[in-house]
Formats: C-alpha cells, sequence, structure tokens
C-alpha cells in the first residue's frame, strides 16, 4: 500500500517574514482546544507566536499575528506550498495525489521557545531557499533546499 505523505515546499523569505511577523506581534489569534471530556465544549486559547499550516482553498503557511495587515480581499498574509496556490492550477488534484486525506485543517508551529524562528534565519543566512515540511497522516518534519524543486508530482530534472 503505498505511503501517503506530502512535501509541502515555501519560499523560505516569504516564512521568515511571517515567522518574524508572528514573533514581533504584541496580540496574537486564537485557537480552539478540545475539553477534557467529551460532553466539555471546549475553549479558545491564545495561539502565541506560531505559524499556521492551513489546508483549505489551497495549501499555505499565515502567521498567528493577530493585527497582521490585510489585502483588500480582507485576507491576512500567506504564503503558499509550491503548486498548491488555488490561483496556480490544479492544486486540488495534485493534493489528491499526496493520498493524504482532503478535509480542512490548520497545524500550528510555535517558532520562538521551539527556535524555528533561529533556525529560519540561519537556513536563510546559509544560502537556502526553500522552507520544506514533510506531512504524512502521523508525522511532520521540517527541513530546508537550496535549489528550485520540481512541481508536486513532477519528477526532478536529471544530470545528465
Amino acid at each position: 500500500m503505498p505511503r501517503c505523505s506530502a512535501e509541502l515546499r515555501f519560499d523560505l523569505t516569504a516564512v521568515l517574514r511571517l515567522a518574524e511577523d508572528a514573533a514581533a506581534a504584541s496580540e496574537h489569534t486564537t485557537r480552539w482546544e478540545p475539553g477534557p471530556t467529551l460532553n466539555h465544549p471546549g475553549f479558545d486559547v491564545d495561539a502565541g507566536a506560531c505559524l499556521i499550516l492551513v489546508r483549505d482553498d489551497g495549501v499555505y503557511l499565515m502567521s498567528t499575528d493577530k493585527n497582521a495587515p490585510r489585502d483588500t480581499g480582507g485576507r491576512v498574509p500567506r504564503c503558499y506550498a509550491r503548486g498548491f496556490d488555488p490561483g496556480s492550477g490544479d492544486w486540488w488534484s495534485r493534493w489528491n495525489r499526496t493520498g493524504l486525506p482532503g478535509d480542512d485543517f490548520a497545524e500550528y508551529l510555535e517558532v520562538v521557545e521551539s527556535g524555528l524562528l533561529d533556525e529560519l534565519r540561519a537556513a536563510a543566512e546559509d544560502g537556502y531557499r526553500w522552507f520544506v515540511i514533510t506531512l504524512s497522516e502521523s508525522n511532520l518534519s521540517l527541513s530546508y533546499e537550496r535549489g528550485i524543486p520540481p512541481m508536486p508530482g513532477e519528477r526532478a530534472p536529471s544530470d545528465e
């Protein structure tokens, strides 16, 4: 049975800008936490300084900066994963080929205490171009790449 996973590549400069915004923000958005028991409704908590990995209309990262400037459509800044921007083609078919569920989700990546912001800064200084999130149904891992990767579902060019 094939392993369900996706390698999501984000422009490192844009991701670093979002992480810096989250870290510098005076107020952060909230996230919903489930209650301790099934009959407890849950509650909102301060998300803190985070990047949010979102899968809804595309796959993108955004900041938890509550006061982030909005565009004319009312949207906060986003950094779409390469090949998963709804404005650049059939991102939905690419997502379906990963084998991962099609449900919307939001995953919070803490940037200050985790050291992620420092890692992003160091990767940018070392000449990396891409922030890569490898996602499966049970794991999430982070890495960095220098070159221009193929679009999801394409083969990398050979060195011949």
